[in-house]
């Protein structure tokens, strides 16, 4: 407090001194030519006189600064992570934060604004909020120039509240209007796809972190779900009352003990992390393990059902761009369909012509699930650990110092990197457990490690190293898109990641378009790895299934079936049961040539119909690896592997 006050002294007696102390608070109802006096529901003091076509606009703010970057207005000063949390949350914003904010001056954060930044900004108009205002304070904000409070609301969502409230600011109504249609549009077409089971699927909204917090009334995740029409669990909801009394800042929850996770059921649960470092993420990811393991857990029906969903960070949100991308996984999760094409969002990146983002300007600061990097310069020295590191950074044309060995391979090569492994310049490295010595001695000046699922693990020692980049949220809610603009990023080849994603999108579209057979088609793939024992992939949570859905086909109906009782994405069959695999395509990998040899040798395997048909596709553990961790090379590579069996569906 002291130091806030003092700072206020030091800004109003530089303003006295040099003659430039203007009054932006108002006493009465007139403001000078050229301005008017601003009133709100939202604004959070009383009218204020403000420009009627503000030129210089500093916005300190998360959601208001979503709503200014929409209407393609520069601002002259934002919050050091503004740009960083924005993209973070929405990979794939086809809004060119960067080029829009490359000019805006850094003024630090929502707990200590930097007054000299902002001044020397020469903003006309600044757009703060509450918390802003209380730490930067009011009356000095108000001598920089004018100002206008954003009270977050209560009854309201704060993402609809933000376009309404700055889009009156900016006297740009229809603009408001039209982005709130959009909204709207989306909202009534979910509501459509989902018909009479609207109004009874329950939902619960979870964050992992230290603890299990449960998000109820008032937050962000609580207000999109009422807008979509459905509801939380009845047993949550009588806490509303008491915190919404409480609490007025739209981040409303609580901790959950391991003796309430009866609390948190729902029909559906979405879970997410929020994790400021690496030993919060690890703290997380130990609390996750023990729930998984724990008798209770198992018991919530959410569980049971397969209707768990690791989701991102975004349903803690703030603004419009969340709100959308928290939409995308109602569609995809709960009504059961593809979002681009039930409702397209409109802020998402869809092909090649959308420019998302121009080339990175260093330094750079990235925030992931393991913590925040710092990336001095663009890096020329990278290690890639994860499956899909490596192929990012070859299809990006990057000769990396070191990548991860392929475990199935004697050579350690990876298949789909044929012709471009040069020993000479890369080194290989043990899959998943690498020598941390070997790694300094390589001096990387990045570490990715998105694609590789122990990096948790690894983390604490790889970052003492060099910068280590870990996903934006949990590996089995990014996707293969996500991951090739996180790394391009890190790398400053931005530009460059939509390119080599349309070209792995656009063989997928020609596969499609080459085997019109295949729409509709069953499928099983499984993994037969003792005499007596297979896996079988059987949920649409798995990348693999995602894979064949996208060209046409759907799970074999007795796996889809055990989907829905068999918690996990992977049905564990026995011998008696192998007739589940039966399917119009059957794609297999085997543990080695003798359990290979005793399957086809057992009369139940003989007796498969699509064994009887020639309608079996033995693959080996490289193309169920790849399945498993999609990428923009090893999917060309298992195309190519798997296109020639498509004949059999003729």
């Amino acid at each position: 407090m002291f130091k806030k006050i003092f700072h206020s002294i030091i800004f109003l007696s530089l303003f006295a001194i040099m003659g430039m102390l203007p009054v932006f608070a108002q006493e009465s109802a007139t403001c000078e030519e050229g301005s008017h006096l601003f009133e709100h529901e939202y604004l959070g003091s009383d009218p204020v006189c403000i420009p009627d076509a503000p030129e210089r606009v500093a916005v300190l703010d998360l959601s208001p600064l979503e709503v200014v970057l929409i209407q393609g207005i520069k601002p002259v000063a934002i919050y050091s992570y503004g740009r960083d949390l924005i993209a973070r949350s929405n990979p794939d914003i086809n809004i060119d934060v960067m080029a829009l904010t490359e000019d805006a001056v850094d003024v630090g954060n929502a707990g200590e604004v930097n007054l000299e930044a902002l001044l020397e900004s020469a903003p006309d108009l600044i757009i703060a909020s509450e918390y802003t205002a209380t730490s930067a304070g009011i009356d000095v904000l108000q001598q920089i120039a004018p100002t206008v409070i954003f009270k977050y609301p209560v009854e309201q969502s704060e993402y609809r509240a933000s376009v309404e409230f700055v889009s009156a600011v900016l006297n740009t109504p229809e603009a408001g209007d039209a982005i709130l249609a959009q909204l709207d549009s989306r909202l009534a077409n979910f509501q459509e796809v989902m018909g009479d089971q609207l109004a009874t699927t329950e939902i619960s909204l979870v964050r992992l972190r230290e603890t299990l917090v449960l998000f109820i009334a008032g937050s962000f995740g609580d207000h999109l779900i009422h807008e979509a029409g459905l509801i939380r669990p009845e047993q949550q909801q009588q806490y509303d009352v008491e915190f919404v009394e409480n609490q007025n800042d739209g981040w409303v929850g609580f901790d959950v003990s391991e003796e309430n996770l009866p609390l948190l059921d729902g029909e559906y649960v979405f879970i997410w992390t929020a994790s400021p470092s690496a030993e919060v993420e690890a703290e997380a990811q130990g609390i996750l393990s023990t729930l998984l393991e724990n008798p209770l857990w198992s018991t919530l029906k959410a569980v049971q059902n397969d209707h768990l969903f690791i989701v991102g960070s975004h349903w803690q949100g703030f603004g419009i761009f969340e709100a959308h991308t928290a939409l995308d996984d109602l569609f995809q999760h709960i009504a059961g369909v593809d979002p681009q094409e039930a409702s397209p969002n409109p802020f998402l990146v869809t092909d090649g012509s959308v420019d998302a983002s121009t080339s990175v300007t260093f330094p750079l600061t990235i925030t992931h699930n393991l913590g925040t990097i710092e990336i001095p310069a663009r890096p020329e020295r990278v290690i890639a650990l994860g499956i899909s590191d490596i192929a990012n950074v070859y299809a990006l044309g990057i000769t990396p110092v070191a990548i991860s060995s392929n475990p199935y391979a004697a050579d350690g090569q990876w298949p789909w990197l044929e012709g471009q492994y040069d020993p000479e310049q890369t080194q290989l490295l043990p899959f998943t457990n690498p020598s941390f010595e070997e790694i300094v001695e390589l001096q990387p000046d990045i570490i990715l490690g998105v694609g590789l699922y122990n990096l948790a693990d690894l983390y604490p020692n790889l970052s003492e190293i060099a910068p280590t980049l870990a996903g934006t949220n949990t590996s089995i809610a990014i996707t293969w898109q996500e991951q090739t603009h996180l790394v391009s990023q890190a790398l400053g080849l931005d530009v460059a990641a939509q390119a080599v994603i349309d070209e792995t999108e656009q063989q997928i579209a020609s596969v499609i378009a080459d085997h019109p057979e295949i729409a509709g088609k069953t499928f099983s793939l499984s993994y037969l790895h003792s005499v007596d024992a297979l896996g079988s992939i059987n949920s649409s949570n798995d990348f693999a299934v995602q894979f064949f859905e996208s060209l046409g086909f759907v799970v074999t109906p007795p796996l889809a079936e055990l989907a829905k009782t068999q918690q996990g994405v992977q049905a564990a069959l026995s011998l008696e049961t192998l007739n589940m695999i039966d399917a119009d395509l059957v794609v297999l990998a085997f543990g080695s040539p003798e359990i290979q040899a005793s399957y086809e040798a057992n009369p139940i395997y003989q007796q498969l119909k699509a064994v009887q048909e020639g309608r079996v596709v033995v693959v080996d553990l490289n193309v169920v690896t790849q399945l498993r961790s999609p990428n923009v090379l090893g999917i060309r590579w298992v195309l190519d592997q798997l296109e020639p069996s498509f004949a059999v569906l003729k």
